[in-house]
C-alpha cells in the first residue's frame, strides 16, 4: 500500500511540473526575443502642432498634410499615440546605418490640414511636412531629413529618350530644429505651407493644319527632376513657448556643403491640346536647373492621322531664366511663396502633311506605336 501511495505521489508530481513548464516555456521564448519598455525609461510629452496657411491664400487645402519627425538620435523606440512610427529595439540599433545618423523618423497626418496635438519622447527632431495627396510622387531617401525629395515616374519620349513625368501640385514646410522637453510649459510648432513647385503655361502659334493631329506630346530640357523637401529654409524652433531662434542646423549645413541635390536635369514629359489655331498646355514643374548652361529646348510631338509622328522645336532658354529669375529676385526679398509662373510662347511655322511622310524645315516624321507615348500627368484644373 506504501509502494502505491509513493507511485502515486511521484506520478503527480510529474504532472504538475509538466504544467508549470507547458505555461512557463512561451514567457521565456518571449523574454528571450523580446525587449520590456519601462514607462520611466522613455518619457513622452505632448505637442500642438499648427498650420498656418498665409502663404497659400486662394488655394484649396488639400484633403491632408503629412508632418514627419526626424529623430536626431535614438534615445527612444516606442511607439507614439496616432503615429505610424512602428519599430523596436532592433531598429534605434539599426538607424545608425542612416546617411544623417538619425533613428527612424516619427509620422503623423493631419486630415484637411487641420492642426492638433500628438505625443513624442523627449528629442530634438527635424520636421518636413507636405501634402499627402501629392499622388504621383515618388518619395526617396525617406529616413533623411537633409536628402528626402520628391520625384516623379521615369518615362520615355515618343523618339526614345529618358524622361520625367510632371509633379502634381506640391506644399510644404520644414524647420531644422525642433527640442521637445521635459517642461510645464505648452509646446507648439507652427508650420507654414508653401509652394514646392512651379507653374508653367505655353501656346504655340503657327502649326497649320491642326485637324489633321490625333495625339500631343511635348517635352522641355534642362528641368529638375527632383525636390529636396529640405532646402531654401534655415529656421530653429525650441518647441517652449513656440519660441523661435534663427539658426542653420548641422542637417541644412551639410547640404549646403554637398551642393543643391535637386540640381539634376532632365527631360520632363506633358501633354497639350488643340484650342482653336494654337496649341496649349499648362502643368508642374520642381523648376529648371540654373547650374546647367545648355539651351532649354521645348519640342513638341504631333502625331497625325497618317501614324506619322512630326517633331518641331524651340529654344524658350531666355524665357525661362527671365521668369525664374524674376521668382528668385521676389524670394530673396521677403516672399517665400513666390515661385515661377511661367508663360512659354512659341512662333512655328509647320504645316501637318495630310499624308505620310513629309516634314518642313526644323520638323521630322517618324513612325511611332500607341504604347510609345506613354503615361503623362494632367494635372492642372484652371
Amino acid at each position: 500500500m506504501n509502494n502505491f501511495r509513493t507511485i502515486w505521489k511521484s506520478f503527480c508530481s510529474i504532472l504538475l511540473i509538466s504544467a508549470a513548464l507547458s505555461v512557463s516555456a512561451p514567457l521565456l521564448i518571449s523574454c528571450e526575443h523580446k525587449d520590456l519598455y519601462y514607462p520611466d525609461s522613455s518619457p513622452f510629452r505632448s505637442l500642438q502642432v499648427k498650420l498656418q496657411w498665409k502663404h497659400l491664400e486662394g488655394h484649396d487645402m488639400p484633403e491632408g498634410m503629412r508632418v514627419i519627425f526626424f529623430p536626431k538620435d535614438a534615445r527612444d523606440t516606442r511607439d507614439a499615440k496616432d503615429s505610424n512610427h512602428l519599430k523596436d529595439a532592433k531598429d534605434s540599433k539599426d538607424s545608425s546605418n542612416n546617411r544623417d545618423g538619425e533613428a527612424e523618423p516619427w509620422i503623423f497626418d493631419f486630415p484637411y490640414g487641420e492642426g492638433r496635438q500628438i505625443e513624442l519622447p523627449f528629442n530634438d527632431y527635424s520636421v518636413i511636412c507636405f501634402n499627402n495627396d501629392a499622388d504621383g510622387i515618388i518619395w526617396e531617401n525617406p529616413e533623411s531629413y537633409s536628402r528626402f525629395s520628391a520625384s516623379t515616374k521615369i518615362v520615355e519620349t515618343p523618339d526614345g529618350n529618358r524622361a520625367c513625368l510632371t509633379p502634381p501640385w506640391l506644399c510644404g514646410d520644414h524647420i531644422g530644429l525642433v527640442s521637445i522637453r521635459n517642461t510645464d510649459s505648452d509646446q507648439v510648432i507652427t508650420l507654414h505651407p508653401k509652394m514646392e513647385v512651379s507653374r508653367y503655361t505655353f501656346e504655340v502659334n503657327g502649326i497649320r493644319k491642326l485637324e489633321h493631329v490625333t495625339a500631343i506630346r511635348a517635352s522641355l530640357s534642362e528641368m529638375s527632376e527632383k525636390k529636396v523637401m529640405a532646402e531654401m529654409q534655415e529656421k530653429k524652433v525650441l518647441a517652449e513657448n513656440d519660441s523661435i531662434q534663427e539658426k542653420q542646423s548641422a542637417e541644412e549645413k551639410q547640404l549646403a556643403s554637398e551642393g543643391n541635390l535637386s540640381e539634376s536635369s532632365s527631360l520632363l514629359l506633358f501633354g497639350g491640346e488643340v484650342s482653336g489655331k494654337q496649341l496649349k498646355g499648362d502643368f508642374y514643374t520642381f523648376g529648371y536647373n540654373p547650374s546647367s548652361n545648355a539651351p532649354i529646348i521645348f519640342k513638341l510631338y504631333l502625331k497625325s492621322r497618317s501614324g506619322k509622328t512630326h517633331v518641331v522645336q524651340q529654344d524658350v532658354t531666355e524665357q525661362i531664366r527671365i521668369a525664374e529669375g524674376n521668382a528668385s529676385r521676389q524670394q530673396a526679398s521677403g516672399r517665400p511663396n513666390t515661385l515661377a509662373d511661367v508663360h512659354l510662347v512659341l512662333n512655328l511655322d509647320f504645316e501637318i502633311p495630310e499624308e505620310a511622310g513629309g516634314g518642313s524645315s526644323g520638323g521630322a516624321g517618324f513612325d511611332v506605336g500607341v504604347d510609345d507615348w506613354g503615361d503623362i500627368n494632367e494635372d492642372i484644373h484652371l
